[in-house]
């Protein structure tokens, strides 16, 4: 399992689209039971007593169920596999859009959990994170992972990783936040500029 999260005043109706990259109309808060309508799962495990379900859809995104047996789910995290294409399109695509490009569709940078960090590297990957409440539900956090090589690296002065604006899409997490908080650890920090957002992530 891969645990790499605006009140704007408008709608901004945005979009998780393309390559049906969606929840398959689950939620957070929902029954966990409500995921076995998905088929069986391509793997489960057990993480801190809540149950972890992985599917391995035809589209080639998996998608990862958290919850309570009997209880809600309290975290969903939809990611592509290696193999799966880049489709070009409208909305915000897993290997097509970058950190750059979804800034300016959201309007605003996330905020970050201090035990994960702004970014962290995985394997040959820089991944950057990007978390917001949702503006009219704000116990929900979605978080946008972006990934870049990190041969593609660029230094501040100080020695620090500059953000790659470049970085690719690569997963979409919906969690409950006091479950995200548990398992990124310390506390939520606001980047300058953030707000909350609305988003149709089904």
């Amino acid at each position: 399992m891969r645990h790499l999260a605006l009140a704007l005043g408008i709608y901004l109706g945005l979009s998780f689209a393309g390559q049906a990259q969606e929840f398959a109309g689950l939620d957070v808060g929902q029954p966990f039971a409500n995921s076995a309508r998905l088929g069986i799962p391509a793997g489960q495990q057990k993480h801190l007593g809540y149950d972890v379900k992985r599917w391995m859809r035809p589209n080639g995104i998996d998608l990862s169920v958290t919850g309570v047996p009997g209880g809600p789910i309290v975290y969903m995290e939809s990611f592509p596999r290696p193999e799966a294409p880049a489709i070009p399109g409208e909305g915000l695509r897993f290997k097509v859009t970058t950190l750059g490009k979804a800034l300016d569709m959201l309007g605003a940078p996330g905020f970050y959990y201090t035990g994960r960090g702004q970014m962290a590297t995985f394997g040959p990957n820089d991944v950057w994170f990007h978390s917001y409440a949702l503006h009219d539900r704000h116990d929900v956090i979605v978080t946008f992972a972006f990934a870049a090589p990190t041969q593609n690296r660029r230094y501040n002065p100080d020695g620090t990783v500059i953000e790659n604006t470049n970085a690719l899409l690569d997963s979409m997490i919906i969690a409950d936040y006091g479950y995200q908080l548990r398992i990124w650890g310390g506390e939520a920090v606001a980047r300058p500029g953030y707000q909350r957002i609305n988003l149709n992530y089904q």
